[in-house]
Parts: structure tokens; sequence; C-alpha cells
């Protein structure tokens, strides 16, 4: 990675606000990191803003896996198993395809990762 290219954290939440225009973000954090030790996953709040209302918004949370950029939704204590997006995937898919040979290893890759972490 040359310092011109964006890390995965960055094409993840580049996706989120491409792929959500009309939402504004509201947080992003890294859970359990700690000096020295970078965290495993980034945390994106993204608002929806209400009708008529400045400030009121639903939030939509989502987890984005460190290593590979993969966007994954969050439910607030834990990631869902299947990516809503994987950037830069080799076969050109932006998400996990049953039956795509790369797509498959890829998930299996990014499983052994996520167990590893645990």
């Amino acid at each position: 990675m040359t310092p011109l290219q964006p890390t995965p954290f960055r094409r993840g939440v580049d996706w989120l606000l491409a792929t959500h225009p009309g939402f504004d973000l509201l947080d992003a954090t890294m859970p359990g990191r700690s000096v020295g030790e970078p965290a495993a996953w980034l945390i994106v709040e993204l608002g929806q803003p209400s009708e008529g209302e400045l400030w009121a918004h639903a939030v939509h949370r989502y987890a984005i896996w460190k290593n590979t950029g993969a966007v994954h939704t969050f439910d607030g204590s834990a990631v869902s198993d299947e990516p809503v997006h994987v950037p830069g995937r080799s076969c050109g898919h932006n998400g996990w395809v049953r039956g795509c040979p790369q797509c498959e290893a890829e998930h299996a890759y990014a499983t052994a990762l996520i167990e590893d972490a645990e």
C-alpha cells in the first residue's frame, strides 16, 4: 500500500457514504483499541434524518473489518455473518456471492481471521 492508496477501513467508509448520500456520519469508533494495539473493527453510525427535524435520526450501525474493508451490519452487540459489501474483490462482485469461487475463498479467509481474533 502506498501513501496515496486508501486503507481498507477507508474504502469501507467511502462505500457506506457513497451508497447512503442522504445520511449523516454520526460516529466512527474503534472499540477495544489500546495504545499500540489497533482494533480489528471500525464501528460506523450513520444517521438517517427524520423529515422536518434537524437532529432526529434513525441510526444505522455498521462494522468494517480492518484487514479487508468488508462492511457488515451491526446491531450493537453482534456483527452480521455475511458482509453487505467487500471492496475490491478480484472477481468484480461488490458483496459475497454464493457459488463464486473467489467470493467463497475470500469469505472463508475473512471468517478464519474473525475466529482467530476472538
